[in-house]
């Protein structure tokens, strides 16, 4: 008997190969995303960092220049920050949309991977019966020789 071939080899491979991209454009996406989270987060501390400075200005005398650049500084920072949490936003959109394409290529590789498990096994019990009646065939020679 001729060795076990599945007919959809090339598209199970195919699939795979998408999956694997899917994959990779999950990541790239998380990276990004991780970036944009990084950045909030400096984001945060400069914010923090500029209320610090407020907060020493106030303590000693006020030049309304400095004090003024500051507070613009200041409103640039929270939105340079509400800029980032909307790119967050679009960005987990993104990365919700790229798992529901991951999700589908994988159920279409596994339905071909089980219907190649089913011709595997359909495969290998016709094996075994071929087998099984070679092996009654030899001892049946066997036995008719003894007589």
């Amino acid at each position: 008997m001729k060795k076990f071939h599945f007919n959809l080899e090339t598209v199970l491979d195919v699939r795979q190969k998408e999956e694997d991209a899917i994959v990779r454009e999950l990541g790239n996406a998380q990276a990004k995303l991780n970036a944009v989270l990084d950045q909030i987060a400096a984001c945060e501390s400069k914010i923090l960092n500029q209320y610090e400075v407020i907060k020493q200005m106030y303590s000693r005398p006020v030049h309304m220049d400095l004090l003024l650049n500051t507070q613009n500084y200041l409103k640039s920072c929270k939105e340079e920050k509400k800029a980032l949490h909307e790119r967050e936003k679009t960005m987990l959109d993104e990365i919700l949309a790229i798992k529901k394409r991951l999700s589908e290529a994988m159920k279409k590789r596994k339905i071909l991977e089980k219907l190649k498990e089913k011709e595997y096994e359909k495969y290998r019990d016709e094996f075994n019966k071929l087998d099984d009646a070679n092996m009654d065939e030899i001892n049946d020679n066997k036995q008719n020789r003894r007589l």
